[in-house]
């Protein structure tokens, strides 16, 4: 059995957290992959400008 899990949300990857948002999951992400966890990340920062990324979710 695989663990893996689904991130969304901001995360600023290769830099610094710019907010408490992108802290939160930049710990969280590199505390799962101390566990062995493979995290696929959806990033959805500036999803206003790009709105078709809810089409992935049938949103």
């Amino acid at each position: 059995m695989k663990n893996e899990a689904i991130i969304i949300g901001w995360i600023n990857k290769g830099k610094p957290a710019d907010c408490g948002e992108t802290m939160k999951n930049q710990l969280m992400i590199r505390k799962l992959k101390e566990l062995g966890v493979h995290c696929r990340l959806i990033y959805l920062k500036n999803w206003r400008r790009h709105p078709w990324i809810f089409n992935w979710f049938g949103i």
